[in-house]
């Protein structure tokens, strides 16, 4: 396109026509921008929205996100279940934490020292006289051929069985001991760890578990006897998110604690010859029922596993 020519009138200054000009200069160009413009939107096409994902696809995503989770659970689980020297006791120890949050607390530490009333005492002595000590009814050990007596003991330990007579002693004793340390009812019948008494042996250790849930929900270790009573050998007692405790509890003595909440061990192999303990279990009246539906369900996987 031919430059228009500048068009001076007569009575027009040589100032004012160039300012004329120059106007003119930049009404052609702003017209020019702006048939660009036009041009290019023309030329430009409307962009679709984007589709929204649908809800089921979503939900179909984040299904799969959780069995692939819970998959990869299992595997590590079995795996490191399988590996272990005691498959059994690692998957017992694997269940803590969810057995802890299932079983709710009944007492504010958890565990309680108390003396063996004298009279129930002097009959357990009677049952692991020296003889018995040497003789017991059934010995365990780690060596060949020979069958542990629990998997939570490491180390030779021995059971020296009670009478009928002696066990029904025991529950009636600490029934109303137990009663009190729980503020609960308790039902009628209470389990004896064994049928017995345990002997440990000297270099026996207890590793670090929780009570059987359907059994031992409150629980009772005697210190019956010991070799000499020289070397105190302390229970490690600790809650999920707790401090550890080392209690120390002489011949004569027994712990009342929550046996399927306190996490409790004995790390340290015994120094003495033998250590001679007694078990109660109690359960708590309305148990599991008045705890809900997941540790009903979780009391019944227990029940069945032991």
């Amino acid at each position: 396109m031919s430059a228009r020519p500048t068009v001076t009138c007569p009575d027009e200054t040589p100032l004012l026509a160039e300012h004329r000009s120059t106007e003119l200069d930049m009404r052609r160009t702003t017209s020019s921008a702006s048939s660009s413009e036009t041009a290019a939107a023309s030329c430009r096409r409307p962009s679709k929205p984007e589709a929204p994902v649908p809800r089921q696809t979503r939900r179909r995503c984040l299904s799969t996100a959780w069995c692939v989770l819970i998959a990869t659970m299992i595997l590590i689980t079995t795996v490191v279940v399988n590996t272990a020297e005691r498959p059994k006791l690692r998957l017992r120890q694997l269940l803590q934490p969810l057995q802890w949050a299932m079983i709710g607390s009944y007492h504010p530490t958890g565990f309680e020292v108390v003396k063996i009333p004298p009279d129930v005492h002097l009959k357990l002595l009677e049952l692991v006289s020296a003889e018995r000590i040497s003789h017991p009814d059934v010995t365990y050990g780690p060596g060949e051929g020979q069958s542990l007596e629990d998997i939570i003991i490491f180390g030779n330990s021995a059971r020296i069985y009670m009478s009928p007579a002696l066990q029904a002693k025991l529950r009636a004793t600490f029934r109303p001991l137990v009663s009190s340390f729980c503020a609960c009812e308790l039902e009628e019948h209470a389990t004896i760890g064994g049928g017995g008494v345990r002997i440990y042996r000297q270099g026996a250790s207890l590793a670090a578990h929780l009570d059987w849930a359907h059994k031992f929900v409150v629980s009772v270790t005697m210190h019956v006897r010991t070799a000499g009573n020289r070397t105190p050998w302390p229970i490690s007692m600790r809650a999920f998110g707790g401090a550890t405790r080392l209690v120390t509890h002489a011949e004569g003595e027994a712990v009342l604690y929550e046996g399927s909440r306190m996490v409790h061990s004995r790390p340290e192999p015994l120094a003495d010859d033998f250590y001679a303990a007694a078990f109660v279990g109690f359960v708590p009246k309305a148990y599991p029922a008045g705890r809900g539906l997941l540790t009903q369900l979780y009391v019944g996987l227990v029940r069945s596993m032991s």
